[in-house]
């Protein structure tokens, strides 16, 4: 089971001396690489310390198990199907963005036509293998893949990753005609390794994964949790735009 912790540590010393708090951030990959440039600069202007801890709905046992989160940013649907029955996080939130799904290839591979919904199926069924990932994106995947009709043939070809950077570490090592599916902010994340984004989905066929920022309701820092909501939806959100959410 992997878990990503990205800690910004280099404000923790000045948080802790100007008698800030210190908030754990749990987030959907998808949001992950802006969310970094954000809690560093809400770190540096407010004065507290943020972790941020990048789990998927697993975090539901974990929360179950005693762990405690601040805040939750994740999409929506995975909000109202999880966290909200099991009374993990408090009603409402604040919305700071939206992702949509791109295709990636390696390197040197064959680009596929994905201009509209017929040549993204002809991709599909040309494809000698396809990846997405078990996360609410390769969820969406599946679910695009049965609406065009094309999921049987796609299956057998299909191979599927809990997290991203798995499924981006197998993409740079694959071979043939092969294609990956991924939400576009987390592709970027791998450009510097030489990940081509090949671009969003078409449109008629795209699908946004809706962020929303929702304290726990285990938190006893709801206060800052809230503050750091605001942020992402305000000063910070350019960040989160330079890094894919729009």
């Amino acid at each position: 089971r992997e878990r990503q912790e990205v800690c910004m540590g280099s404000h923790r010393k000045s948080a802790s001396v100007a008698g800030g708090k210190e908030i754990t951030v749990l987030a959907g990959g998808a949001v992950v690489p802006g969310l970094n440039f954000v809690a560093a600069a809400f770190s540096k202007q407010a004065g507290h310390a943020i972790k941020i801890v990048h789990l998927g709905v697993e975090a539901i046992k974990r929360m179950n198990d005693g762990e405690v989160f601040d805040l939750v940013v994740h999409p929506r649907n995975n909000l109202e199907q999880f966290f909200r029955p099991a009374g993990k996080v408090e009603e409402g939130g604040i919305g700071i963005g939206r992702v949509g799904v791109g295709v990636m290839v390696r390197p040197g591979a064959p680009v596929p036509d994905i201009s509209s919904a017929e040549a993204l199926k002809r991709a599909v069924l040309e494809a000698e293998s396809i990846l997405y990932t078990t996360a609410a994106s390769g969820r969406y995947v599946e679910a695009m893949l049965r609406n065009m009709g094309i999921f049987e043939q796609a299956e057998a070809k299909t191979t599927r990753y809990p997290h991203g950077p798995e499924l981006m570490d197998r993409v740079l090592s694959g071979r043939g005609k092969e294609f990956g599916f991924l939400p576009i902010t987390e592709i970027l994340t791998y450009k510097g390794k030489g990940i081509m984004l090949v671009g969003p989905l078409p449109e008629e066929l795209q699908h946004y994964l809706d962020f929303l920022a929702v304290p726990s309701t285990q938190s006893t820092n709801r206060d800052v949790a809230w503050e750091f909501a605001r942020f992402c939806a305000g000063p910070g959100k350019p960040l989160l735009v330079a890094h894919g959410v729009v």
